[in-house]
């Protein structure tokens, strides 16, 4: 056999469309509640307030993920599992109070890449829920960076408590947000 034909980036452009196209249905299917189980599947809100356009074919975007003490672990890690599929489209950075480790509800940690203060402008910001979004929301320090931090994204999303959160910063302002 000899070697293999050269991809076309219009072959590339196809499988990246595909592969938006499976997370998308995916995404919906998760949110219907009949992924994995059934029509009594807990069903995850999701916060989506659009900033400006993103053609997600063959342009990158960096996601920035807002960690604090006492947030939800699937809230991070469902979605992140998501963009994982197109990790070389979508680079993440985890970023927390400080850099090193985030205390989750559930009690394992994660280690945030950056801290807050040092943390530069991203395309997608994702502030996740979980109990911690409880002191967050009277933190007007934490509200003051976040509001500025996350106002040059293009998206700017939450999952669950998380929109508490955004709402509190007041980057749902003059949006609908359910």
């Amino acid at each position: 056999a000899g070697p293999s034909p050269r991809r076309s980036s219009s072959d590339q452009d196809r499988d990246d469309r595909s592969r938006c196209q499976g997370l998308a249905l995916a995404w919906n299917r998760i949110r219907a509640g009949d992924f994995l189980g059934g029509p009594d599947a807990v069903v995850v809100d999701v916060t989506v307030t659009e900033r400006g356009t993103m053609a997600i074919m063959g342009e990158s975007a960096r996601i920035g993920v807002v960690l604090f003490e006492g947030f939800e672990l699937l809230d991070v890690f469902g979605p992140l599992e998501l963009f994982g599929q197109l990790s070389d489209r979508f680079p993440v950075e985890l970023l927390g109070p400080v850099a090193g480790p985030v205390a989750s509800a559930q009690g394992p940690r994660v280690i945030a890449d950056q801290a807050y203060a040092d943390a530069s402008s991203c395309d997608i910001v994702l502030v996740p829920g979980g109990i911690g979004t409880r002191a967050l929301v009277g933190d007007q320090g934490f509200l003051g960076w976040l509001g500025g931090w996350a106002s040059s994204a293009r998206y700017v999303t939450s999952v669950c408590t998380g929109s508490g959160v955004l709402a509190a910063a007041g980057l749902l302002d003059g949006y609908r947000a359910t």
